[in-house]
């Protein structure tokens, strides 16, 4: 049927307004031969490639492909014109004309006549460069950030992870993405974490803290944060999941309230200081006098004979007794006062000073019946502070009682080598010796094996500094099998050791 002139110019109007509006459309169109020629392209694709329409006909996809790209594509193509490929789509960087870069989503499919024949392929050009600046903006932060980042679909299937998160468990980013959470943490992290994931598939906002294992840390405590990733009809397609390390913050909180309580001792040890230096002093000088009034009643008592004087020598012997007493708890009491202008230089029997440390544990071990035995050190004469030496004595003793009270077999021993340059002092109970994880600790200023609220003494590391100021060392020795503190003081010219004979 001949076609009359209205009708061509209406077909001709038509065809002009579609070609303007593909023109005007803000996306790249073009039909694409199986040889990969372009056969047409509107406006916008044509200035994302750089190229003009004058081009067209000679320009290949090719031209501006990456070279690292172009066989993939050529692939793909021959799979389309065979039938075994529909649709294609591709994030890629075209290679303008002038060189310059554009990022582009891409997406093609086969377009095929009546008969279901391929004739060419539509595609559609949409430009991302915005996209792909954020997502560089993004990989950046994301880098480095110290926490781990991941997301995770409604089917708690890895979508993306960051570097930190690869670092933990020591899996690169390609091993990570597509499977399941529970094949990553493992099924008992999985399992910890189960009703606060419900949670957060629900549409709730979570936080919770536990201990995580860190493939090149080891257990470290971890806070996480599940956040629901929720569509505009309230649906929640995944979760974005935070896990920071908090390990080092709970440590710092943790010797911060050990150090505030050192102090409050500290404090508490100044006072009884203070006060155990005025009441000594006062207690020292009446003491004395009465001692030497007992003797000259002894010797007066001397020249009296009868039964009355037999009674009171008896009675003065008592009150003798009572003396040295009290004057061990003058000594106790000293050892508490301030140390300034002591002299290390001073000789003390060793024997003696083991004796006042035994006197400060002497009512715990006969309450809790621990066997006690300490070797012959009457001969044995060390310059030092012994009030100092006496305190770090008391506190291993004080220690092994808290360790032998417990046990069936209860016993502590004061062992002491003599040797040619130095003097070795073992305190050793009836215990079965430290973990190698809380000897490890020993060393820490803020360390200690007693329960809460439990006085704690001088402690071990003051201990440790005590024995350095005279030149020597404390240490646990794990080279024993039973509970073993050691004492080694040096024989030299300054604190050395005397032998007295």
């Amino acid at each position: 049927m001949p076609i009359n002139s209205n009708s061509f110019h209406d077909i001709k109007t038509a065809f002009e307004r579609l070609k303007s509006s593909l023109n005007v459309a803000n996306v790249g169109l073009a039909h694409i031969a199986f040889n990969g020629y372009i056969l047409w392209a509107n406006k916008y694709c044509l200035d994302l490639i750089g190229y003009t329409e004058a081009d067209i006909g000679t320009l290949s996809i090719f031209d501006f492909t990456p070279t690292e790209l172009v066989e993939k594509k050529k692939t793909a193509i021959e799979k389309m014109r065979l039938g075994e490929l529909e649709t294609y789509a591709i994030d890629q960087a075209y290679v303008m004309k002038d060189g310059s870069q554009n990022w582009v989503h891409m997406t093609a499919k086969v377009h095929r006549d009546k008969i279901g024949a391929p004739q060419f392929i539509v595609s559609a050009h949409h430009n991302i460069n915005q996209r792909k600046e954020f997502e560089n903006l993004l990989n950046m932060v994301m880098t480095a950030i110290p926490s781990l980042v991941s997301y995770l679909d409604k089917d708690l299937k890895y979508k993306f992870v960051n570097k930190s998160y690869e670092k933990w468990f020591g899996i690169p980013y390609q091993e990570i993405v597509g499977k399941s959470l529970i094949d990553v943490i493992g099924p008992q992290a999985f399992d910890q974490a189960t009703t606060h994931l419900n949670q957060a598939l629900k549409g709730e906002y979570v936080e919770f803290e536990r201990q995580a294992d860190y493939k090149l840390g080891g257990s470290r405590s971890v806070k996480v944060t599940y956040i629901p990733d929720i569509d505009i009809v309230g649906s929640v397609l995944g979760i974005v999941a935070v896990v920071t390390d908090v390990s080092e913050v709970k440590i710092a909180k943790l010797q911060n309230e050990e150090l505030q309580k050192q102090i409050d001792i500290s404090a508490k040890q100044s006072v009884l200081g203070a006060l155990s230096s005025a009441v000594s002093y006062q207690l020292a000088l009446p003491l004395e006098a009465l001692n030497s009034k007992i003797e000259q009643l002894e010797n007066h008592l001397k020249h009296m004979d009868n039964k009355s004087s037999l009674a009171m020598s008896d009675e003065l012997s008592s009150m003798k007794l009572n003396c040295h007493q009290i004057s061990k708890i003058i000594i106790g009491l000293q050892a508490f006062s301030p140390k300034e202008g002591h002299d290390k230089n001073v000789a003390h029997n060793l024997a003696l000073i083991i004796e006042d440390a035994v006197s400060f544990c002497k009512d715990r071990m006969l309450k809790s019946k621990i066997t006690f035995s300490a070797e012959d050190a009457s001969q044995i004469s060390i310059n030092c502070r012994a009030n100092d030496i006496v305190q770090v004595i008391a506190m291993l003793l004080d220690n092994s009682c808290d360790a032998a009270e417990s046990l069936e077999e209860k016993w502590i021993k004061v062992k002491v080598k003599n040797e040619p340059n130095r003097i070795i002092l073992s305190v050793i109970d009836s215990g079965r010796g430290l973990d190698l994880n809380i000897a490890k600790k020993l060393s820490s200023p803020f360390f200690t094996t007693k329960k809460m609220g439990t006085p704690s003494g001088i402690g071990l590391n003051h201990s440790r500094n005590i024995i350095e100021e005279h030149g020597g060392k404390l240490y646990y020795d794990s080279s024993i099998s039973n509970t073993c503190f050691t004492i080694e003081l040096p024989r030299n010219k300054k604190y050395g050791i005397l032998n007295v004979e």
